[in-house]
């Protein structure tokens, strides 16, 4: 099971989950706040965070217009209409079309037609949600990367995107020179 996979099964294991006092452990994990603060995004930051998902794959975030902005930065986030999100990515709404993000939850599925989310703070809970692709509240989606971890997985993923070739002749070779290990993960995490 990958980490997205992971987290979108920890997302579901706390589908139900309500107001006021169910939502507590959210906030409390992520410090600074009481325990009366509109909490979608933090849901998604302590699921992404128990999924093992680092600050690179999903920024740690409260305010749903910081985490669009965090995904911008990266350049993973994408408008609607043009990217049709895998499970894992996430969902920004803009229910009052302000401009500013209003909601955030975790895609379960997608297709070019709907897509399934788990969100938090949902009706004060929790919750399982469909909506269709053409929704105008839908402000955008961010791309979630399965973090690398490990050599071997930079390397695969450098290779896929044929900025090497002979990934076998890497992971063999890798220790002659010094400090490569390091950099091959690096390079593969920007990609």
């Amino acid at each position: 099971m990958t980490k997205k996979e992971l987290f979108v099964k920890i997302a579901e294991g706390e589908l139900g989950t309500e107001a006021p006092k169910g939502d507590d452990k959210y906030i409390e994990w992520y410090g600074g706040f009481n325990n009366d603060v509109p909490w979608c995004a933090i849901f998604v930051s302590w699921c992404a965070h128990m999924a093992g998902l680092g600050e690179e794959s999903v920024p740690k975030h409260a305010s749903c217009t910081l985490g669009r902005s965090k995904f911008r930065e990266m350049g993973r986030f994408h408008s609607p209409g043009s990217y049709i999100p895998e499970p894992g990515d996430l969902v920004y709404f803009d229910w009052d079309k302000t401009g500013d993000c209003d909601h955030v939850g975790i895609v379960k599925s997608a297709n070019a037609i709907s897509f399934t989310t788990i969100e938090g703070n949902s009706a004060n809970a929790v919750r399982q949600r469909i909506y269709l692709m053409k929704n105008d509240q839908i402000a955008g989606f961010a791309e979630v990367k399965e973090p690398i971890d490990t050599l071997s997985e930079a390397i695969d993923k450098l290779s896929r995107a044929g900025v090497i070739n002979s990934p076998d002749y890497w992971k063999k070779n890798h220790s002659k020179l010094q400090y490569v290990d390091e950099l091959i993960i690096k390079f593969a995490r920007k990609l």
